[in-house]
């Protein structure tokens, strides 16, 4: 950036190397098990030089998860708004098999988020439920508009979206040759014909 020191340039090096590191170390062994040392030694700093940076365990966390979130954003930022929900997710899902350490960093952390006392609950809790919104939205202005069936509870059509995403990547995480946009497709499809279709015209 113009008029960046070469301190604060390696600054925001080392702080991004950090981040970086710890995303491996928590996908990999939680939040609780990963220490900053092993954070701090992954990058070639001391454990107060990650406490320097980030203050503590939990405030890196939390910024762990706003760089990835961030990330995301801008990965998305290509979406058309008239693309189907079904197409959007397809699309995240093959974006999400290029990225593994991501996609066992979010695994790890919902199932830790199920725990006492866990710092990341509450935005697990928020992100889920952001999700649902958008993704209801999408489906109740494709009602709006006659795209998808006025009957279709479109709570339920989200929920089992989100599921088999959840469901499909944990079994990818176990055997990664097996692969999870396929079948993620195949169901993606199947809903998005039973939204899109009238009932009766398996009757005419």
């Amino acid at each position: 950036m113009p008029g960046e020191t070469v301190r604060s340039r390696k600054g925001r090096t080392t702080r991004n190397a950090i981040l970086k590191a710890a995303l491996d170390v928590f996908s990999r062994r939680g939040y609780r098990a990963g220490s900053l040392q092993s954070i701090a030694d992954a990058v070639g700093v001391s454990q107060q030089g990650v406490l320097h940076y980030f203050g503590s365990k939990e405030n890196l966390l939390v910024e762990v998860l706003k760089h990835r979130d961030e990330e995301e954003r801008r990965d998305r930022s290509g979406d058309r708004d008239h693309d189907s929900l079904f197409a959007r997710t397809i699309d995240l899902t093959r974006r999400n098999e290029r990225q593994p350490d991501e996609v066992r960093f979010f695994s790890v952390l919902v199932g830790e988020a199920l725990t006492d006392d866990y710092p990341a609950t509450d935005y697990v809790r928020h992100r889920y439920a952001e999700l649902a919104k958008i993704s209801a939205d999408v489906l109740r202005r494709g009602q709006a508009t006659g795209h998808v069936r006025s009957d279709i509870d479109v709570d339920d059509v989200v929920a089992l979206l989100v599921a088999a995403m959840d469901g499909l990547q944990i079994q990818w995480l176990l055997n990664p040759q097996r692969g999870m946009a396929r079948p993620f497709e195949l169901l993606a499809g199947l809903l998005e014909q039973y939204v899109t279709t009238d009932p009766g015209e398996d009757e005419r």
